[in-house]
């Protein structure tokens, strides 16, 4: 099995979420079924740092361009110019068996508590 940040793209570009490595974030597509943005198309990424351990270890920090708002969030600049990152958990993570899809979900959950 592989490990890492390629192993991450790879994951996310087999589910269509045209994942890039840029400005040290790997960024991808996703497309939230609730919320704010719900049915409209959201960059979002995770640090290339923390996707190294992946998939034994998800990455905790979810970043999201500036302009969407998620409320009582504890942020940190991103690597992305205007990007926050949001630190967010995800449970149970040693049982899933899709990781790229149990990353997506946890990122339109993370996204469906945006006002704006």
């Amino acid at each position: 099995m592989e490990h890492g940040i390629n192993a991450m793209m790879k994951s996310l570009e087999a589910l269509g979420a045209m994942p890039v490595l840029r400005h040290g974030l790997l960024t991808y597509t996703v497309k939230p079924n609730h919320g704010a943005w719900a049915d409209q198309q959201v960059q979002t990424g995770v640090a290339e740092a923390e996707a190294q351990l992946w998939p034994a270890t998800p990455p905790h920090w979810v970043h999201i361009p500036e302009e969407v708002v998620i409320p009582g969030s504890n942020t940190q600049p991103s690597t992305h110019p205007r990007w926050l990152g949001h630190s967010r958990d995800i449970q149970s993570w040693a049982q899933e068996v899709n990781h790229g899809l149990a990353w997506l979900s946890h990122v339109r959950s993370v996204l469906a508590g945006a006002t704006s």
